[in-house]
């Protein structure tokens, strides 16, 4: 079967770059949708709400997420009041422009996620909808953040009254979704709870035996701060993710976030994706084997042999386990079909890696209607990070049938018995890139993502410290998430900007310190850094580092280092070129007193 990309763009502002016009007509000559979302009045928005009028049979997707009313309702009133409140406000502030025809309205951002909000929700989505209908508009309900809600969520029966309703009006109410991978390096990260969502709620109702509901992915992505550096990287993202959307219908299209009038920024780095997303689009058909099945299916769905999910027995989802370990994972599953399993039954890997394991698995004998756990032994790989593992029924005929099973482990260093030794690794800024502007006087929460490089777990007494620099930071050390060994975590402090404009970065010495709040770096138990400035001591008899210790940028001139203190210097983070010294005064010689930052051991 063959189908067509449906990732499409996000709009913000008024502006209409000529790239995007381009990319709308052209697809629209071509009879392909496009997905767009905007969240403000203007000639794009105008343009898609003809196009969509005006291309026939074409099903273009135009979703306009309405910033003017409130994000959220008010949690304290009943739901149906709510629900009125809630819709007034939103009706009264919508453009005139805006086509309530064509275009979907997306009016909240639902920051309650959790099991227990699920009836109120879905009462309160229930009441919108209805007098959203009443009036004529389409509705995208929720737009939830990024790998929510709970699952149990959908589960709740007020909010399966309505998913009911959905199902009824595919064309005028569905569920609005919010997917980024949150790493720019790997667009899978934590495959199906970050992209692929939406998986949870189409298994939900599937088992509640309720047809799936439009799928709206309005805001998706890599981070909302970063895309990939290269554009090829980035097109072969949109691509794999392309050809997964492409397997359910039910799936509208996504909007990569976001283009943005800036000449810097995610806004600059989206919009160099437009060309080439538009010309792939025009000239490439997505391959789609078959359509996904049913999460759950009757028997006269499927045929005579069925399969469903019901539990996982062993081995949670993203279960951390050392590298190298075996472990057994079984799954709970029942024969829904017509047809016993017997002989030439197989259970065979589809997706992700096999983890050892053979990539045919036989099945036992049972009968319909039977519950059964089934196991497979498998040994987590060498390699750090997130891993799964996708296996599916087939009968003696090697035709696929049933529910896909699926493991998701989290692989991590084994337990060293010395002890092992504290390291770690920048990976990236979450927040607060380099040569940001920013406001003088503004509180900023400053976020890396590091990863424990060492051997060692961060556990209790490690800590995020600044001891020096021009940016006010608090006292003492912010403790640091606990992080295993080859795992990856986000660490943040809220820091002030100075008052005076101007670069902070020339006069930072803000430096990182890992381990026991102690010194930074030292020798001889003699800090490394400037006594007046920088009190650090080390209480250890030996030269001692934990993690980075890089003095970013201050003078050399302005700081004393302590005597036979081994010290490197460079240019630039990013590019490095390293000069041994063995003396403050070589240090003076070598480093620049404007760009230079040293790293003392």
């Amino acid at each position: 079967m063959q189908a067509r990309n449906k990732i499409g763009f996000y709009l913000s502002g008024s502006h209409y770059p000529s790239g995007l016009q381009s990319w709308m007509n052209s697809l629209a000559e071509a009879s392909i949708p496009f997905f767009l979302t905007v969240d403000a009045p203007g000639p794009a928005m105008e343009e898609a709400q003809a196009l969509c009028r005006d291309t026939g049979e074409t099903p273009h997707t135009l979703v306009y997420r309405n910033l003017a009313g409130p994000a959220e309702p008010d949690y304290h009133r009943a739901p149906k009041e709510a629900a009125g409140l809630f819709w007034e406000a939103h009706r009264t502030s919508l453009p005139d422009s805006l086509d309530k025809e064509v275009a979907w309205i997306e009016p909240m951002a639902i920051s309650r996620t959790t099991e227990m909000w699920g009836d109120w929700l879905g009462s309160f989505a229930y009441e919108l909808a209805q007098q959203m209908l009443s009036d004529g508009y389409k509705l995208a309900a929720f737009s939830f953040p990024v790998a929510t809600p709970q699952i149990k969520l959908w589960e709740r029966d007020e909010m399966q009254r309505f998913l009911l309703l959905c199902g009824r009006h595919p064309d005028r109410l569905g569920i609005a979704l919010q997917e980024f991978s949150r790493q720019v390096d790997d667009i899978w990260f934590r495959r199906d709870d970050h992209i692929g969502r939406f998986y949870n709620l189409f298994a939900t109702c599937d088992r509640a035996e309720i047809s799936r509901p439009t799928v709206l992915i309005s805001q998706w992505g890599w981070t909302p701060e970063r895309i990939p550096t290269k554009t090829a990287v980035a097109l072969e993202d949109v691509q794999s993710v392309a050809a997964y959307y492409a397997r359910f219908p039910q799936i509208r299209g996504a909007a990569i976030w976001q283009i943005t009038p800036e000449d810097a920024g995610i806004g600059w780095q989206t919009r160099r994706l437009i060309t080439p997303l538009t010309e792939w689009t025009l000239n490439s058909d997505l391959e789609v084997t078959e359509s996904f099945p049913a999460f759950y299916s009757s028997p006269e769905a499927l045929g005579s042999a069925n399969a469903r999910f019901i539990s996982d027995v062993t081995i949670p989802d993203d279960m951390r386990i050392p590298a190298g370990e075996s472990f057994t994972k079984t799954w709970r599953v029942q024969n829904t079909g017509g047809l016993a399993w017997g002989a030439g039954f197989t259970l065979r890997h589809v997706a992700g890696e096999s983890l050892g394991a053979d990539p045919r698995q036989t099945l036992p004998l049972v009968q319909p209607g039977e519950i059964v756990d089934i196991s497979i032994e498998m040994t987590a790989p060498s390699d750090m990070g997130v891993v799964f593992s996708d296996w599916r029924f087939h009968d003696k005929s090697g035709q696929a049938f049933g529910d896909v099973v699926y493991t998701r482990i989290e692989v991590i260093h084994g337990p060293d018995a010395s002890g092992g030794v504290f390291d770690s690794k920048f990976l990236a800024d979450v927040t607060v890139p380099d040569d940001v502007e920013v406001t003088p006087g503004q509180p900023l929460e400053k976020i890396w993502r590091l990863r424990n490089s060492g051997t060692r777990a961060w556990e209790s007494g490690v800590s995020l410290a600044c001891v020096g620099g021009n940016m006010l930071a608090p006292t003492g050390g912010n403790p640091v998430p606990v992080t295993a060994p080859g795992e990856e975590t986000e660490v943040s402090v809220t820091i002030t900007t100075p008052s005076t404009p101007g670069s902070i970065m020339p006069t930072s010495a803000c430096v990182i310190q890992m381990g026991k709040p102690s010194a930074i770096c030292c020798t001889s138990g003699s800090s490394c850094r400037n006594r007046q400035a920088h009190p650090w001591r080390c209480p250890y008899p030996s030269a001692i580092r934990y993690g980075l210790t890089a003095v970013w940028g201050k003078p050399v001139r302005r700081r004393r280092l302590a005597s036979g203190a081994a010290c490197w210097c460079a240019w630039r983070w990013w590019r490095v070129r390293w000069k041994r010294t063995r003396t403050p005064s070589d240090s003076r010689k070598i480093c620049s007193s404007k760009t230079g930052f040293l790293i003392c051991i």
